[in-house]
């Protein structure tokens, strides 16, 4: 309620849209701990995620998110939507603009060969993930025509490696789904294909 009060008196909304991005998942993953519920039995979850979930529409909406989306802004959606849904379950459309607005932003382009792994990059990344979870739950062919290698490159941390695991499953099932999609059957040159 503080920040609609005086909302120019906040320099930095990208940093803020973060803030209540992390605040939604927080309260998203303490609301399915059914232990740590029992220990704080009156906090209402719920209505933090409902009121951070409407700042963040809202900071975005002033970011002007729909024709210069900012890396904290698609970082903040892509938070949300990856925590809070069930594998993207009726998230379609949205995820659907997140690409869009990732494509906007420039992330599908790689700066560099050379470089490392970017911030910008591994964000494309879950993107594409959540693309990938998209087709898979609704059976739709994958927004990406074609995926590049994963950006995600000389992983040494088990985190960033389980994610490496989770875009290349992704992948291979938008080739399954893009390769299904028209047909009724997979052909023995599709199997090879797909295993190359």
């Amino acid at each position: 309620n503080a920040f609609w009060a005086d909302v120019f008196q906040y320099f930095d909304l990208n940093g803020l849209v973060l803030i209540h991005a992390v605040i939604f998942c927080a309260s998203c993953s303490l609301q399915i701990n059914e232990h740590f519920l029992e220990l704080v039995s009156d906090t209402d979850y719920e209505s933090i995620m409902l009121d951070s979930f409407n700042c963040i529409e809202n900071i975005n909406h002033l970011l002007n998110i729909h024709t210069t989306p900012s890396i904290p802004s698609l970082s903040a959606l892509t938070l949300i939507y990856y925590v809070s849904s069930l594998n993207c379950y009726g998230l379609a459309a949205r995820v659907s603009l997140l690409l869009r607005y990732s494509h906007i932003a420039g992330l599908h382009k790689r700066i560099s060969k050379t470089s490392g792994t970017t911030l910008k990059e591994l964000l494309y990344e879950y993107i594409v993930l959540l693309d990938s979870l998209v087709s898979y739950y609704y059976g739709l062919s994958p927004q990406v025509s074609e995926y590049q290698d994963c950006y995600v490159e000389n992983v040494h941390s088990s985190p960033i490696a389980y994610s490496l695991i989770k875009f290349k499953c992704g992948k291979l099932w938008s080739q399954i789904i893009r390769e299904l999609d028209g047909s009724n059957l997979l052909h023995k040159e599709c199997l090879a294909r797909l295993h190359n």
